[in-house]
């Protein structure tokens, strides 16, 4: 039996876009690369390295596709807020009479048959009880993101919180990001939560999480 060094990877690639992705599969390709193909043998052919490469595959899919759920399902906002309604503001499908179309978070561009990059912009409506809005006076809240395109423009009650707009450098790819609130901004009952986008790939929103910044996990605490 004789041995030889496997092709290059990058015969797997998963359709999710985020930073955890591109990390994992340039791992599973690198780990490709070591294995060796064998030829000959009793076995015959090149049998016993593939099966040893897939089986490989299958279980790195496996664990990949697990901690991609679960990374999603992080995000989990304070039980003093209700989220009401999401608009879309744009963009728009094409020939739309009225752009602001109600969606569902995590919103894809792609996925509704629009281009995946562009400007675009959402509007949130939540409420806050009175007694979560009384908290954020006393200590710090922070909306965070498990995805958001690089260059954005987030606003609160009319109020600018953070914007990479005017950064060119900022487009990338959609990561996560977490936002401080200053006190006094957010209030009791309704709140609207204006965000803004430019994306250069995988245009959208994931749903962000509005809580105190103690009760976020310590990887995404502000330093």
């Amino acid at each position: 039996m004789t041995c030889q060094g496997a092709p290059p990877g990058g015969v797997l690639r998963l359709a999710h876009n985020d930073t955890f992705s591109a990390v994992y599969l340039f791992a599973f390709d690198a780990l490709l690369e070591s294995l060796p193909l064998c030829t000959g043998g009793r076995t015959g052919g090149r049998r016993p390295a593939l099966w040893v490469r897939w089986t490989i595959l299958l279980a790195c899919l496996c664990v990949g596709l697990i901690l991609i759920v679960v990374s999603q399902q992080r995000a989990e906002s304070s039980h003093a807020v209700t989220w009401r309604q999401v608009v879309r503001l744009a963009p728009a499908a094409s020939g739309a009479v009225v752009p602001d179309t109600p969606v569902v978070l995590p919103d894809s561009w792609k996925t509704h048959g629009l281009s995946p990059e562009g400007a675009g912009a959402y509007r949130l409506h939540f409420d806050l009880t009175a007694a979560g809005a009384a908290d954020s006076v006393e200590r710090p809240w922070s909306l965070r993101f498990d995805r958001l395109c690089a260059a954005h423009d987030i606003a609160l009650n009319d109020r600018r919180l953070h914007s990479t707009l005017a950064v060119r450098a900022w487009l990338g790819e959609p990561a996560p990001e977490l936002v401080d609130i200053p006190s006094g901004m957010l209030r009791a009952g309704p709140n609207t939560l204006d965000i803004r986008l430019r994306c250069v790939l995988h245009g959208g929103l994931s749903m962000p999480a509005l809580v105190p910044q103690a009760d976020l996990e310590s990887g995404y605490r502000s330093t």
